[in-house]
């Protein structure tokens, strides 16, 4: 969500190639810590906040077209975040605090539980607070096979 300047909402858009591991292993994937601005109509006044998310799930192998899907979309909004993820041996951290003169839009926290099964290729929208989409998507990487 922002307001004040709608074309920068796809923030944090691409592509996660992470292989991830069938029978029930869960993967975690953090986003980007991102920013929203909620503002009155006339944008006289905004409200900020910053937004953390995190998506967790489990996927089962059903057959060699569809897969099953159980997870969480974690949203949480605030004045201050700091993210820490490990990947191959490294460790990236961000962090965002808001000056405590910027009015907060608020302290809050949402679980969005999911179940689905997809076909490869087929998408699953999820949104959280602030407005925050994430899109999941399968494909089977045959080679792998």
């Amino acid at each position: 969500m922002n307001d004040l300047f709608p074309e920068f909402r796809k923030v944090g858009s691409g592509y996660n190639t992470s292989p991830v591991v069938f029978h029930g292993q869960l993967f975690v994937h953090r986003f980007p810590l991102t920013q929203a601005v909620q503002c009155n109509i006339s944008k006289s006044e905004c409200k900020h906040a910053v937004i953390n998310t995190r998506l967790e799930f489990t996927a089962q192998l059903r057959d060699d077209r569809q897969i099953e899907i159980n997870g969480i979309l974690h949203t949480e909004m605030g004045r201050s975040f700091t993210v820490s993820d490990t990947n191959y041996g490294s460790t990236m951290s961000q962090s965002i605090t808001l000056p405590d003169s910027v009015p907060l839009i608020g302290e809050l926290k949402t679980d969005l539980p999911f179940q689905k099964v997809l076909h490869f290729g087929e998408a699953l929208e999820l949104t959280g607070l602030a407005d925050v989409h994430v899109v999941v998507e399968f494909q089977l990487n045959h080679s792998a096979i």
